[in-house]
């Protein structure tokens, strides 16, 4: 983050602990919070864009060989309930650098290419594809089962709980 990104996040800061406390009026606190926002924003983008400019250039090479700061990441634990103090409440968070984020998504978005201009998942799959969610599942199997129903055929369903599936992260 340069110094000029950070003193405009301190800015923001200030004017917004001092809205809390009554010392600044609400408008001018949100036009700064809107413009520290905005300058995160444009950063942000600036670095992502620098980023995949830099891996465009040295695609070869990179591709290659995988830094290995990208191989690591900090695991941050998040409390989720009960007691905080006992370790199993918490669920583990891994914090990687944008650099492996941003190849981890074009890798994404190769392998979802190939996925549909081969069709390799059936037109039912709904968990990760785009445009498509638990819901258009949820709306497709409902209008299966009543179609099933009205057709007068005998309809059987078994539900599974798996909210407990992704809690944990395997080492």
């Amino acid at each position: 983050m340069n110094k000029e990104l950070l003193g405009k996040v301190q800015h923001k800061t200030k004017a917004d602990r001092g809205w809390k406390q009554g010392q600044v009026a609400w408008e001018e606190s949100r036009e700064t919070v809107r413009a520290a926002r905005d300058w995160a924003r444009k950063a942000k983008a600036l670095t992502e864009l620098n980023l995949a400019r830099g891996i465009k250039r040295h695609k070869k090479s990179f591709c290659r060989d995988v830094p290995v700061d990208c191989t690591l990441a900090n695991v941050m634990p998040i409390y989720r309930k009960g007691w905080k103090e006992d370790p199993g409440n918490c669920r583990p968070v891994s914090l990687t650098l944008m650099l492996g984020k941003v190849m981890e998504q074009i890798i994404l978005s190769a392998i979802m290419w190939h996925i549909q201009d081969n069709q390799v998942i059936r037109p039912s799959q709904h968990g990760f594809m785009k445009g498509k969610s638990c819901l258009t599942n949820l709306i497709s199997f409902y209008n299966k089962v009543t179609c099933l129903v009205d057709e007068g055929k005998a309809v059987d369903v078994v539900y599974l709980d798996f909210s407990k599936a992704f809690d944990t992260v395997c080492l």
